[in-house]
């Protein structure tokens, strides 16, 4: 199982998805998806996106548990 810590390092930045969204060049309503778990395992382009605009390493975000 994959857990996602994308919602918690969001709001230790005070972002919004929309934020994050346009940070990232992600979708927001992928983000949506990806912190409520209907998409808990994001393609790795997504990832590689997601873990940058936040600083964060592509296993700091998505932990196997």
């Amino acid at each position: 199982m994959v857990k996602n810590r994308l919602q918690e390092l969001r709001w230790n930045r005070d972002w919004t998805q929309a934020q994050l969204a346009l940070f990232s060049n992600v979708d927001r309503s992928l983000i949506g998806k990806i912190e409520n778990t209907e998409r808990p395992n994001p393609s790795v382009e997504t990832a590689l996106l997601l873990s940058r605009a936040l600083g964060v390493s592509v296993e700091q975000l998505f932990q196997i548990e």
